[in-house]
């Protein structure tokens, strides 16, 4: 039955809190099913600056946030870690040209994952890269722009964002 809070009683398992798919056995094992550990992203950046300029390609727009629960440097567009754990990001990045565009996401200077967009794509275009970087403590990761064409935040930088989440 139900006890009017976030919680699900039956013969076997305890639904437990706000995720409806994690049970507490009756037994003793405890199974959940989502994979994001947080509810909310521990960073949603986005830049301000009319074009992404670059010092040694790495991308360091004025950043604005829309979130920082902690780690993320406007100044710099570095994310740190502020504890150990496994670690999503997310990036999208505009291209007006219809040339090549390339984003790296790099983790203590170190490639781990890169967005390409090849050359003779269309104009307005949108660089997308994803990762998944196990850190610890301390460690960070930041985007360079490895293509050879300006990356546009245009008037508005709802077509650029940098999203950092913790998975566990």
């Amino acid at each position: 039955g139900r006890t009017g809070r976030s919680m699900v009683i039956s013969d076997t398992a305890v639904g437990i809190g706000r995720y409806p798919r994690s049970q507490l056995d009756v037994r003793g094992i405890v199974r959940a099913t989502t994979f994001i550990s947080e509810s909310q992203p521990l960073f949603i950046a986005r830049p301000t600056a009319s074009t992404l300029y670059t010092t040694d390609n790495t991308i360091i727009s004025n950043w604005t946030t829309l979130v920082n629960r902690g780690g993320f440097l406007k100044s710099s567009g570095y994310a740190y870690a502020p504890s150990a754990g496994v670690y999503y990001f997310h990036v999208n990045m505009y291209n007006e040209t219809s040339q090549i565009a390339i984003i790296d996401l790099l983790h203590n200077g170190v490639c781990v994952s890169r967005g390409e967009l090849g050359a003779g794509v269309t104009n307005n275009s949108i660089v997308t890269l994803f990762a998944t970087v196990r850190m610890e403590a301390g460690d960070y990761v930041y985007l360079k722009n490895i293509g050879d064409v300006e990356l546009i935040a245009s008037g508005s930088s709802v077509y650029n964002q940098f999203v950092g989440y913790k998975l566990s």
